[in-house]
């Protein structure tokens, strides 16, 4: 890694052994955690941490422990991100670092100190802070310096638009009930908006739940830009549909 290279998290939306060369030069790989239940996966993050790679696992907004229990993982993961604050007690029961994800609303220096009172090693600054006004770049240069916590801050990548407890899959198709397994065979799928915008929508068959994802990637270099401004600064690249070539090249 170069001097001046910035540390870097690549948070998949979906795991893809495809991009084994490309998170081999990354410093952290954070995943669902419901990948930890493919052994083909488990085989990939083992490799990944031999080769000095922090594997993370990141916890859905509405997951209620429905997948891998994560002390059962603890000797793959060095980290937790936590969705929402009931889920902090359980990621406190296993042997891992504890950060605050994007949906934690961590957006200025006293939700950052709460944040670390609550027992986070890290916290992702809000993906709703406005980077072209500078009020990122200039939260991270405001505390970032004497900050303890790690601070993570969006440099590429979509981000979600809407979290919900609805199928639309399931809905168009006329199923009804939950487990159909229908988003088995189609995931993802798209919803197309009255301008004829096309929005990425990510289905959970484990909880019948829907991830719509923006229609397009955000690209926030200049606000990755303020991590100069702590030592203990982390750059996140979210994973959708870009090429293993692309990622490496960012």
């Amino acid at each position: 890694m170069g001097k001046n290279r910035q540390r870097r998290n690549l948070y998949f939306y979906c795991w893809e052994r495809e991009y084994m060369t490309a998170a081999v030069k990354s410093d952290r790989v954070s995943v669902n955690i419901k990948e930890f239940e493919y052994d083909d996966n488990i085989e990939d993050f083992t490799k990944l941490k031999n080769s000095g790679v922090e594997i993370c696992a990141y916890l859905p907004v509405l997951w209620k422990g429905e997948t891998s229990d994560i002390e059962e993982i603890s000797d793959i993961v060095y980290g937790v991100y936590v969705g929402n604050a009931g889920q902090i007690m359980k990621v406190k029961k296993a042997d891992v670092k504890m950060f605050a994800d994007a949906y934690m609303n961590i957006y200025n220096d006293l939700t950052v100190k709460t944040s670390a009172e609550q027992g986070f090693d890290g916290a992702v600054l809000s993906y709703e802070l406005d980077s072209e006004n500078r009020e990122i770049y200039e939260e991270v240069k405001k505390y970032g310096s004497c900050s303890e916590t790690e601070l993570e801050v969006l440099r590429y990548g979509r981000v979600p638009a809407m979290i919900s407890e609805y199928c639309p899959l399931a809905g168009a198709e006329g199923v009804r009930g939950t487990g159909c397994g229908k988003c088995m065979e189609h995931n993802p799928v798209f919803l197309k908006d009255s301008y004829g915008d096309r929005y990425p929508v990510l289905l959970d068959d484990t909880r019948c739940t829907s991830l719509i994802l923006s229609r397009e990637p955000l690209n926030r270099k200049k606000s990755a830009g303020g991590l100069k401004y702590t030592d203990r600064g982390m750059e996140r690249i979210t994973v959708f549909d870009e090429s293993p070539g692309f990622i490496a090249r960012l």
